[in-house]
């Protein structure tokens, strides 16, 4: 073989490379950009969830409350309750909850507590203010 063949060879494998760089490179840049968007989205969605946390806890611990939504087809109604910790002592002495609850279970059980509570309260009111709703006496 000629040198000159050779270095035909090496020029056209050195362009073969050269190209599949290229590519490669185009690529790894695609990719790249992938990464860089999933990680802005992850980082926004980490602070999302933390700042969500963060009002959830604010609201649980604020007050105790209690709000229905009723739906616009007056079909369906969902409590969203919210009772301080500290009520547990509070509730217990009143006997609205069991010394027996543990756990998970307590903040379910001091909601239900507010929600018969609530019931009981808005029971006496529709009961007071009925009449007057209703035009009768």
């Amino acid at each position: 073989m000629w040198p000159f063949s050779k270095i035909k060879k090496q020029r056209e494998e050195n362009e073969r490379l050269r190209e599949e760089i290229e590519a490669l490179t185009v690529q790894y840049d695609g990719l790249k950009e992938v990464f860089d968007e999933l990680t802005a989205t992850s980082q926004k969605a980490i602070e999302e969830q933390a700042e969500a946390e963060k009002k959830l806890e604010t609201l649980t611990q604020a007050e105790n409350k209690i709000q229905l939504t009723v739906s616009d087809d007056l079909e369906t109604i969902t409590p969203f309750t919210s009772v301080k910790p500290e009520m547990w002592d509070t509730l217990l002495e009143a006997g609205m909850v069991s010394e027996s609850v543990s756990g998970n279970s307590r903040r379910f059980a001091m909601q239900l507590a507010l929600l018969t509570i609530a019931s009981e309260g808005l029971s006496q009111l529709i009961e007071q203010f009925s009449p007057d709703i209703q035009g009768g006496e």
